[in-house]
């Protein structure tokens, strides 16, 4: 269903719900999500899951009732809101419930700016795939010690409009998350390290598949390369960095 007929819809069930002498809200979410799985330097997974749907909110004297549906169908929305009103008539009545907003939030802090990046949005899962194969080609380049890529790369996007019965319209809202983790794991004779980052931004110029596999990379071939000793038993506080947690000897818990 188009956007458009959607929102036309939520105005029907809102009419429906002043005719019922109840509060009503309706929030519709469109999500599209692209996710590549690599583990020891192979493609494992690749996700392409594209959801909608519809959640609803009667207020009835101060009961409230929710439901929701997976479809933007108008007999969807409309039955969705049938079980939120009887919902609503069988509940314990909230004292302190005040209404409905009649507008978002407005102040500084609820404000998130440069949510939505096109060029993200865009991006095919094909695309995405070839972003997560450019970081296995990095790591396999990197240097003579053996290294395995372990990541999760995913493209996310969102768009959502509120409606209620006092009034509120908010259309379309959309925003974009690009999130990755990567662990590379270096291996020389019998040693083994890992190191791993994590990587989040709205933008898809922000990531930099070379540039964030050469820091991982190079984190677990220093800890494979640095001067062993050994230290005779004792107690004694340690300090670690975030990138180090997740560097373990192989000694004493194997690889990964």
């Amino acid at each position: 269903m188009e956007l458009s007929e959607a929102l036309e819809v939520c105005r029907s069930v809102i009419s429906l719900a002043n005719r019922e002498g109840v509060e009503a809200e309706v929030f519709l979410l469109k999500r599209d999500l692209k996710s590549i799985r690599i583990t020891s330097n192979e493609i494992v997974e690749a996700q392409n899951i594209v959801e909608e749907g519809a959640a609803i909110r009667v207020a009835r004297n101060g009961s409230i009732g929710l439901s929701a549906t997976n479809t933007l169908q108008h007999d969807s929305i409309e039955n969705a809101f049938i079980s939120a009103l009887r919902m609503a008539k069988s509940s314990t009545r909230i004292p302190n419930w005040s209404g409905l907003p009649t507008q978002l939030p407005t102040s500084q802090e609820s404000i998130v700016l440069n949510s939505y990046d096109e060029e993200l949005a865009s991006k095919s899962p094909d695309e995405i795939a070839e972003l997560s194969l450019e970081m296995l080609r990095h790591v396999n380049g990197h240097s003579s010690s053996s290294c395995a890529l372990t990541s999760v790369l995913m493209a996310l996007f969102e768009e959502f409009s509120i409606f209620n019965s006092n009034g509120l319209e908010h259309l379309a809202e959309p925003s974009t998350i690009l999130y990755s983790r990567i662990i590379v794991e270096a291996k020389e004779a019998a040693e083994c390290h890992t190191a791993m980052k994590q990587f989040c931004s709205r933008r898809l110029a922000d990531f930099n598949p070379e540039s964030a596999v050469e820091e991982v990379a190079r984190s677990a071939t220093q800890v494979l390369h640095l001067p062993k000793r050994r230290i005779s038993k004792s107690k004694s506080d340690v300090i670690l960095s975030p990138q180090r947690i997740h560097s373990i000897p192989s000694s004493s818990h194997g690889c990964g």
